[in-house]
């Protein structure tokens, strides 16, 4: 997959909080674009809260944006978040990946690479070499969408 800015992988409710804000060094007005971290931090009250930070592009100086369960801009609990957080970077992912394979599925095959690939799954030692050569792994990480491993 192509390298993405992290803004990239954010969701949109983030990206609408951050691009309200303005740096508070020298007043420009902060953009999506500028998020260099994402994560969770603690805050003084013992609580836990999902933040950004980013870098203003005109004066290099770095802001957070804190995401705490009592703000006004999104509901929901820190976990709910950061749920949330980690499903839009796998819809992102699966779109990608989508739009690579539609992309390469539209180029023609010629009939010498077809030839070349018959020949490669006749002689091919394992199921594991098959998926290393068409890209792919066998992952079992499946499950863990679905069930309490726990």
């Amino acid at each position: 997959m192509t390298d993405k800015r992290l803004n990239y992988w954010i969701p949109k409710w983030m990206s609408d909080v951050i691009n309200r804000r303005v740096c508070s060094k020298c007043k420009k007005k902060a953009r999506s674009i500028d998020v260099i971290a994402i994560g969770i931090r603690e805050l003084n009250t013992g609580k836990s809260c999902l933040y950004s930070e980013h870098q203003c592009s005109k004066c290099s100086h770095r802001s957070l944006t804190l995401f705490d369960k009592n703000d006004k801009r999104k509901t929901g609990t820190l976990q709910e978040m950061c749920f949330t957080l980690l499903e839009s970077i796998k819809n992102k992912k699966r779109i990608e990946t989508a739009r690579q394979l539609t992309e390469k599925m539209q180029n023609d095959m010629s009939d010498q690479n077809v030839n070349k690939f018959l020949k490669f799954l006749r002689n091919v030692p394992t199921h594991d070499e098959f998926l290393r050569h068409i890209g792919s792994t066998l992952d079992c990480g499946f499950l863990n969408d679905y069930e309490d491993t726990d």
